[in-house]
């Protein structure tokens, strides 16, 4: 019996950490896309050097101009196109600070949002499973209470 319980304990263990490691990373990259966004100017930008196997797609360099008239360069985190490589000149949706028009992102729904959403969804599935039996147990002792 003891074993049983330890090795239950073990197991809800193991989930509750792999569901923290998929659930807070992703929570945090979607808290600060948020936060980046809402504090961005949106524009075009124009993929100046374009990196990739022309398989997967690829994570170019892309030069912009932010709202003075500067131009800026950076090489994308997100791959931006996932069913084909960029070519050069293609256009390019832009984020970046308006404080700080050297920090820019690509607005990537994909890489910001949908994947992030997945290992969210993951990881409170692991959750769920290490909290269930305690959330029936607390339900059966608030029906046992009336």
């Amino acid at each position: 019996m003891k074993s049983d319980l330890l090795g239950d304990l073990f197991v809800k263990l193991i989930a509750l950490s792999f569901g923290l490691i998929l659930l807070l990373p992703s929570a945090y990259k979607l808290y600060s896309y948020v936060v980046f966004r809402s504090h961005a100017a949106a524009v075009y930008g124009y993929v100046e050097k374009a990196m990739g196997d022309g398989i997967i797609g690829g994570r170019p360099f892309i030069d912009y101009q932010d709202t003075q008239g500067k131009v800026h360069s950076f090489r994308s985190k997100a791959k931006t196109n996932w069913l084909f490589t960029p070519k050069k000149g293609d256009k390019i949706k832009v984020l970046f600070l308006r404080n700080d028009p050297q920090k820019a992102i690509v607005d990537s729904v994909f890489y910001y949002i949908l994947f992030p959403l997945v290992f969210c969804a993951m990881g409170a599935v692991f959750l769920f499973y290490v909290f269930q039996n305690s959330w029936r147990q607390l339900k059966a002792h608030r029906r046992n209470a009336k």
